[in-house]
């Protein structure tokens, strides 16, 4: 039935594939018209680009296989929007994509094509006071080759009506309903229909926040639905007295959800699981570091990047793992984490990362919990779905390194921006009883007292609970007191000593923490500091920590800085055994010129394990590594990179990694735009070189059309084998 299928769609499209083209000629040739009314707005584009590309892969027995591929895509956007009113405005228009595919693999010949068409339409009332809209879009996914026809559709349907009156509470309600369904509705038949109200009132003092959403999840080949009804109620207060010498703040947030699944529905439950702060860093050590705070990861804002990029490093750019987590408050269960990044990525670009999933119960010691070869992406939202067996941490981070640049068109893509880190915890609808419901609290409370102005000398009590309603309830109380002085003119010390009592999943626990800073600038190109902490925790699975890190930043002379790391760190459980860890760290940086920057760096670290029973030896892990790059820029147009890094390690050996780079540009501000990029890398420990050569050219014939070429040169050679991957694409653009 599906070949009889494909075969009358593959006809259809033959009849029809000259007729794209020819409309946007059309539309292309009326395109310096002006629109008739002064309000109405036309614009679109036309881009074709034509690929082709050959991979050649040899094992290490002298196997080889030969992939030849050629692409031919057309695309089109067109977009009209009238404004009846100042107010009233509707857009309408869409995307039409066709790309025709074929590929020879050892002799044997595949022909497919490949359609993407997003129309929609939206009405928009906008004032200062009232935002009213209604809209629709439609996107299809479709794929045809010699054997079978593939098509996904998802089209959407939206209302939205928000008020916002000045002084008054600001009111928004969404309504939705989104129908996804595969070719004749025979795999995927669904519905999913939202209502979803808020409201938000904010004064000096306080604020208030209602949310609530009705949701219903219908599968139509299965007869089943779930039913979801969440009701959320957030409210802050915080004052201040006496010239700030008295300060409290609060926040207490209740939650309601009630499930209901029926049928035999094959969906899942999705339970959106809280994170409490987003965190991020560049580190190529991720077992053992500390992530650093990134509230842009928890913001809701699925379209602005939130710092962490994973396209392609320029040349001489950081090319260490982004780690990106999330602290959940307290131990939490999750098996889901979507990532969302700022656009749509094709197969290559998205199946080209790999992810690792690391769990931590104090943002510094790690285990690594899986390792996923590549995360299924969109088909219709731009984010990674990273699924993983169920966890119960308080940390979870992912760690992914940029994209490389031997993945074919990988030039395209310098910029690839996270945006947000949704945790979820998934459940099988038919796994769970038919009717569930739950009541949530989080409450948080914080009160500071001044007790001295010389020196700046507080107590501080906090109080944090949390009850989720399906596990048992955890909460924190703290008292401490803290102190900060200008000791002298260059030197300032700050210290802090409480008490925590926390009630966990693992039982009841006391700990005591201090920690303590000296910051010294004794001249303004000097910069030293030395922090501290110990703590010591009772009750069940208790242990002491403690840690000292000493840093100097200097430039010693003008084009010439230097800095250096000192720390330990001992961590030692109360049911025995211990672990010592010694970091040591130099960098120096010499700018001679403006033209040329040399960076060098030596990096140790020793960490020694001893285990509870005599039975279990103990364990040494000593990492060394030597690093030195330059970048030269003789030129504006002319950008040549080197680095060489050597690392030694008892537990995995010893390799060295070097890479070279160049990038040229001939023509900056030219209306042709010539460039070369050069990228090689080694890395000893399979004597594998990874080799990268892109030159490209770009015409701009006007501000709106250009022409565009480029070659793509990818070599891998290993003890493994090689692979070679050349890819020729050329591009034409118009807009009007």
């Amino acid at each position: 039935m599906t070949d009889c299928v494909g075969r009358s769609e593959q006809r259809r499209l033959r009849g029809r594939r000259g007729l794209p083209l020819l409309l946007v000629a059309l539309a292309a040739a009326l395109g310096p018209a002006r629109p008739a009314a002064a309000d109405d707005e036309l614009n679109g584009y036309l881009e074709l680009t034509g690929a082709a590309s050959r991979l050649n892969t040899e094992d290490a027995t002298g196997a080889s296989t030969d992939e030849t591929a050629r692409s031919f895509l057309q695309r089109y956007s067109l977009n009209f929007a009238h404004r009846f009113f100042p107010n009233l405005e509707f857009r309408v228009g869409g995307l039409y994509e066709h790309e025709r595919l074929s590929t020879d693999l050892s002799g044997i010949e595949s022909v497919g094509n490949r359609q993407r068409v997003l129309p929609y339409a939206l009405f928009t009332l906008r004032t200062q006071i009232v935002l009213a809209e209604i809209g629709y879009d439609r996107r299809t996914e479709r794929f045809d080759n010699d054997l079978s026809v593939s098509k996904l559709t998802q089209e959407n349907w939206r209302a939205n009506f928000g008020w916002n009156p000045l002084d008054l509470p600001r009111l928004r309600l969404e309504l939705s309903r989104r129908n996804t369904f595969d070719l004749g509705r025979e795999g995927l038949d669904t519905t999913e229909d939202r209502a979803q109200l808020g409201m938000r009132y904010s004064a000096e003092t306080y604020e208030v926040n209602y949310r609530g959403s009705l949701e219903r999840d219908t599968d139509h080949i299965h007869g089943g639905a779930v039913e979801t009804n969440f009701q959320s109620a957030h409210a802050a207060w915080g004052d201040a007295w006496l010239d700030r010498r008295l300060t409290l703040s609060t926040d207490y947030t209740v939650s309601y959800r009630e499930t209901t699944a029926t049928g035999s529905s094959a969906g899942e439950i999705i339970q959106s699981v809280n994170a409490v702060a987003g965190l991020s860093s560049i580190d190529d050590t991720p077992d053992h570091d500390p992530l650093n705070p990134n509230a842009a990861l928890i913001d809701g804002n699925l379209t602005v990047g939130a710092g962490v990029d994973l396209g392609l490093p320029p040349p001489g750019g950081d090319i260490r793992p982004r780690n990106i987590g999330l602290d959940l408050g307290f131990a939490n269960q999750l098996n889901t984490i979507l990532v969302w990044v700022d656009q749509t990525l094709p197969p290559s670009i998205a199946g080209s990362f790999s992810w690792k999933i690391y769990s931590s119960d104090d943002n510094l010691n790690w285990t690594l919990t899986q390792t996923l070869v590549t995360a299924p992406f969109g088909p219709f939202d731009n984010r990674f779905e990273i699924r993983f067996p169920a966890l119960v941490t308080r940390y979870v981070k992912l760690v992914v390194s940029p994209l490389s640049p031997i993945v074919p068109d990988a030039t395209s893509w310098p910029q690839i921006l996270v945006t947000e880190l949704e945790p979820q915890l998934r459940t099988a609808a038919s796994g769970v009883e038919n009717h569930t419901s739950e009541v949530s609290q989080l409450f948080n409370g914080n009160f500071r007292a001044r007790l001295l102005n010389v020196p700046a000398f507080y107590y501080e009590l906090g109080y944090f609970l949390s009850n989720p309603g399906t596990g048992p309830t955890q909460w924190t109380l703290s008292n401490g007191l803290s102190v900060i002085q200008a000791l002298s003119p260059i030197l300032t010390g700050q210290a802090r000593l409480s008490r925590e009592d926390r009630q966990e999943r693992i039982g009841r626990q006391t700990a005591y923490l201090f920690s303590g800073a000296l910051t010294a600038t004794p001249i303004s190109t000097v910069q030293e500091s030395l922090v501290v902490s110990a703590v010591n925790e009772q009750g069940d699975f208790g242990r002491d920590t403690a840690s000292a890190l000493f840093s100097s930043a200097a430039e010693l002379y003008r084009g010439i800085g230097a800095n250096l790391v000192v720390g330990r760190s001992v961590i030692r459980p109360h049911e025995g055994g211990q672990s010592i860890s010694d970091t040591g760290e130099i960098g120096v940086t010499l700018n001679p010129n403006s033209q040329l920057t040399v960076n060098l760096l030596l990096q140790d670290r020793v960490t020694d394990t001893t285990f509870p029973t005599p039975a279990q030896p103990e364990q040494r892990d000593d990492t060394r590594a030597a690093e030195i790059g330059a970048a030269y820029r003789p030129l504006r147009s002319l950008y040549l990179f080197a680095s060489t890094r050597a690392e030694r390690s008892n537990q995995t050996g010893s390799r060295t990694l070097r890479n070279y780079a160049l990038s040229w540009a001939p023509f900056p501000d030219g209306t042709l735009h010539f460039s070369v990029f050069y990228d090689s890398t080694y890395h000893t420990e399979l004597a594998e070189t990874e080799q990268t050569l892109v030159p490209s050219v770009r015409w701009d014939v006007t501000s709106r059309i250009y022409l565009q070429t480029s070659y793509q040169d990818l070599r891998t050679d290993s003890v493994l084998g090689s692979t070679r991957t050349k890819v020729w694409t050329a591009t034409v653009h118009a807009a009007f």
